[in-house]
């Protein structure tokens, strides 16, 4: 079926069109029943046709989808697609902007996805009715949204744009709300100049949307990014690894391994437990440590197999050490904030530790900041408890000082991981002063400290000063293949 732009018929034939038609109006922005029969299929919408429509222009019939977000009130992604098409073909020049909510998955799991779209709707209304300067507001998909901003109608472009990106980001400081609860939010913001960084619309928006990945990070907080000749460069290598990591994920994870560092008894050196750090060397782009790729797994979804598979592959070799039963040797493991907010993470951390035969109250999970990103979530409290549950300890990467409200201090096992900006700096008054309240209150919840990046006798020096048990690091031994490391503890057990 084709579609029909109502400025480009004559009325008496447009009328005279039998089919339902709804047509985005040219002029308004609004979505307008544009025949008798839409009128008269008013009370009944099922019959009219949303997606598609009539158009007849100068005796030919072409193809277009409807324009409209029916459930959010604006443009859809189809629209966004024409308009600029249309721009680009009269040479007219802008900026497009790229806006990613963050932390709407949270919504979706605690009010349902009917509710989540009501808050979604909320949210497209402010930006088509609140936002400065003449803009068109677009709904991309999921929690994504675009903006069309005209040069013709800005007098100062930089600082119109600047005011509308604040505008922008600002309109989550307080997040949204619904039905009594409020939701946190934040946004990724990423904007492109046009002609200049794209001639086509699929050039732009994958330019565009590829820069949103350059600003994600695990926490809300807002971040704006430019899309420029600079970053181009960046994200060539960028979109390098993307491919490379879905192709190697998806084949089985068989480019990935794990190494395991000590963790030392501070006291006599000896091992009493190792962190499983992974390693990818990839068949396209070599060896390739974990910041290099790890946000970008987080931001393209993977990051969900990659940790089960590294839980997996790391308990099924701790169990060759074949310890005795009763034994102690812990096994530390790090928790994306994006993984620890899924629905069925716990359940899939249960089957691995049943299918694996590991004894999870040796298992650490270490879990980094999330008083942003999960400020309020019921889902990640509720995991949190129920890996106390499984019996597994859980530990504060870095000591995330702020993520101490989702602990239950009366009947959870915990650990404090100091990381290397408090550790390597410790001759500075404020780290040395900080480390005290840490230990002091370690000591009174009972919870275990273990300093990390250890690198000389000095620093150690500094931890032992602290009576702090538990470290690794350099100083102690570098990561190892998990055939070196087996041999390495064998000669010392």
């Amino acid at each position: 079926m084709d579609s029909l732009y109502i400025d480009s018929l004559p009325k008496d034939i447009l009328e005279e069109i039998g089919l339902p038609i709804m047509a985005f109006h040219p002029v308004t922005s609004e979505l307008v029943f544009a025949n008798a029969a839409a009128r008269a299929a008013m009370g009944n919408p099922l019959n009219i046709n949303y997606s598609c429509f009539s158009h007849i222009t100068n005796g030919t019939t072409a193809s277009c989808p409807a324009y409209m977000s029916v459930p959010l009130g604006i443009p859809n992604r189809d629209k966004f697609d024409f308009d600029v098409r249309k721009l680009l073909g009269e040479g007219e020049s802008g900026t497009i902007v790229y806006l990613n909510i963050k932390g709407f998955n949270a919504v979706n799991h605690e009010i349902g996805f009917n509710n989540a779209n009501q808050v979604l709707k909320d949210i497209a209304t402010h930006f088509r009715d609140n936002l400065p300067i003449q803009n068109a507001v677009y709904y991309n998909k999921n929690d994504k949204f675009l903006f069309i901003l005209k040069d013709s109608a800005m007098d100062e472009k930089e600082e119109a744009v600047k005011g509308f990106l604040s505008a922008l980001i600002s309109s989550f400081d307080q997040g949204w709300s619904l039905q009594g609860m409020n939701f946190p939010l934040a946004s990724d913001v990423a904007f492109i100049n046009f002609p200049e960084y794209g001639a086509t619309v699929s050039e732009l928006i994958d330019n565009v949307s590829s820069a949103i990945f350059l600003t994600k990070n695990g926490n809300l907080k807002n971040t704006i990014i430019e899309f420029d000749s600079t970053l181009r460069e960046k994200l060539i290598t960028h979109s390098e690894i993307v491919w490379s990591l879905t192709k190697a994920i998806g084949e089985g994870c068989h480019e990935f391994d794990v190494y395991f560092q000590p963790i030392v008894d501070t006291t006599t050196f000896k091992w009493i437990g190792c962190e499983a750090l992974v390693r990818w060397n990839s068949e396209d782009l070599g060896f390739m440590l974990p910041k290099k790729f790890l946000s970008v797994a987080e931001d393209c979804n993977l990051i969900g197999p990659l940790s089960s598979y590294v839980l997996t592959k790391a308990m099924s070799q701790i169990e060759e050490l074949e310890l005795p039963k009763d034994n102690n040797f812990l096994l530390s493991c790090n928790i994306s904030p994006d993984h620890l907010r899924t629905m069925d993470m716990i359940d899939d951390l249960h089957s691995i530790i049943q299918s694996t035969g590991f004894n999870s109250k040796n298992l650490v999970l270490e879990i980094g900041d999330l008083s942003d990103a999960l400020k309020g979530s019921s889902i990640v409290k509720r995991n949190i408890h129920r890996l106390n549950e499984l019996g597994c300890i859980v530990a504060l990467d870095d000591f995330a000082i702020e993520s101490l409200e989702l602990y239950d201090f009366t009947d959870q096992k915990g650990m404090f991981k100091i990381g290397k900006s408090i550790i390597q700096n410790l001759d500075d008054d404020f780290n040395d002063t900080f480390l005290t309240t840490v230990t002091d209150l370690a000591d009174a919840l009972d919870i275990v400290i273990c300093a990390k990046a250890v690198e000389d006798q000095h620093q150690l020096d500094k931890v032992l000063s602290h009576n702090i048990k538990l470290a690794q690091g350099y100083f102690f031994h570098k990561a190892l293949e998990f055939s070196d490391f087996k041999a390495k503890f064998e000669a010392q057990r």
